[in-house]
């Protein structure tokens, strides 16, 4: 009788240990499911920023383009001078220069402004 009685201890304390040691397992699970919802937000983040970027620098590019049509159609029909028109595509270049060197020194971009 002691036997059963003594067993009885044992699987109740082991009983007891186990529901502990799974809702220590269960904590730490839902611990790592919170780290994966943050860092799927911070890439839903990343990739929308992203594609602000490739929106603004694919407008820029056409802005650019256009600025410069202008200008040779200008220089064209003689309504700017050719220096003033290489003064104008200059500075467009120089401003290409200038986000070229940045991006190879890794500055990041300035987030957009909401």
């Amino acid at each position: 009788m002691m036997e059963i009685l003594l067993a009885g201890i044992v699987l109740v304390v082991y009983s007891t240990w186990m529901c502990a040691l799974f809702t220590r397992i269960e904590r730490k699970l839902d611990r790592i499911a919170a780290v994966g919802r943050t860092i799927n937000r911070k890439e839903d983040s990343s990739m929308a920023l992203g594609q602000v970027i490739l929106e603004k620098v694919t407008a820029q590019t056409t802005l650019v383009a256009s600025v410069k049509a202008l200008v040779e159609g200008l220089v064209a029909q003689e309504t700017i001078p050719a220096d003033v028109a290489a003064q104008i595509l200059a500075t467009l270049d120089g401003n290409t220069a200038e986000l070229e060197a940045a991006l190879a020194a890794g500055v990041p971009p300035v987030p957009p402004t909401p």
